[in-house]
């Protein structure tokens, strides 16, 4: 196992039927070369848009095999914010699930109040740009236990959430759901807005809540109403580019199953991949890609006891 270090370039050797790994480390940039027989490729398809010809660069044939696909495939951002309460949420509605904005042509904006705006403007953040992450949360799910609750950001605003630190997210997302929708209530307007609570049997039920008082919280944590937070940077992250394939307009399965599809040089898996895009029925999940990276181990799995079998 090779910790802090990244592969920046794989090649197959013909005459020795033999793969070279080129690592970096990246603590003191020293580089290594590692030998091996198989290599089980798993990345990101946001990593391999903009990776995949320099690593593979000595191996044509996986570039024609796999480069249509990866340009395919879209790769796209959700960003979750994680709210932790110092108290169980007792605010939240028994036996709800999720919360989900309805979108309405007539839907009154949510506009920053004073309070909100002094605080971005102390952290140096544009309050149009606060704005339009506010407009992008999808969903707010509650965890089971009731201490913490998910804010999903999604499209361009899970983009635009990456330029802020999380005080500014966790602060902007606690006010989101506290004010815009279980209050229904910002600086004195009253909007009418409803929202859908899912109930895990895949139905919905439109609801209109009554006002909740903000000093449930206690204004006495670090963020100043009783909850901490921190978020995810999925784009940021340059080994991943994102969270989640789908199936961009001139993209269809048959991307997923090419992308899937094992190099073999030599008429052997050499290098196999994995990862949630390459799924056909589970793809931009967790699950997904753990079962592919399963299905990837049984290929090498099944070819090492054929070849034994043949010795």
């Amino acid at each position: 196992m090779r910790l802090s270090s990244e592969v920046t370039k794989v090649a197959f050797d013909d005459s020795d039927h033999i793969l070279t790994v080129e690592l970096v480390n990246q603590l003191d940039g020293n580089i290594s070369n590692l030998t091996c027989n198989h290599v089980i490729w798993t990345t990101s398809v946001g990593y391999l848009k903009e990776n995949f010809q320099k690593i593979f660069s000595s191996e044509p044939d996986l570039i024609h095999q796999k480069q249509s696909s990866i340009e395919n495939l879209g790769f796209g951002t959700a960003n979750k914010v994680i709210l932790v309460y110092d108290a169980p949420i007792s605010f939240w509605p028994d036996n709800t699930a999720d919360l989900h904005p309805l979108i309405s042509v007539n839907q009154t904006k949510y506009s920053l109040n004073k309070g909100e705006r002094a605080f971005l403007t102390e952290q140096n953040v544009d309050p149009s740009q606060a704005q339009f992450v506010l407009d992008g949360v999808l969903c707010v799910s509650p965890s089971v236990s009731m201490r913490f609750v998910i804010v999903w950001i999604v499209g361009e605003a899970a983009l635009a959430a990456e330029s802020f630190n999380e005080l500014v997210l966790a602060y902007l997302c606690h006010n989101i759901f506290l004010s815009r929708y279980l209050n229904g209530a910002v600086d004195n307007q009253k909007p009418s807005r409803a929202i859908i609570f899912g109930f895990g049997f895949g139905f919905g039920l439109g609801l209109q809540l009554p006002k909740y008082d903000v000093d449930l919280f206690g204004l006495d944590l670090d963020l100043g109403f009783g909850c901490s937070g921190f978020g995810s940077y999925w784009n940021k992250n340059r080994f991943e580019r994102g969270s989640y394939s789908y199936l961009s307009v001139r993209a269809s399965l048959d991307d997923r199953d090419r992308l899937r599809q094992s190099y073999t040089p030599d008429g052997i898996p050499r290098v196999v991949f994995a990862g949630e895009a390459t799924h056909s029925h589970y793809s931009s999940s967790v699950h997904g890609a753990y079962e592919s990276g399963i299905n990837a181990v049984q290929i090498l799995r099944q070819y090492l006891e054929t070849a034994s079998d043949c010795r």
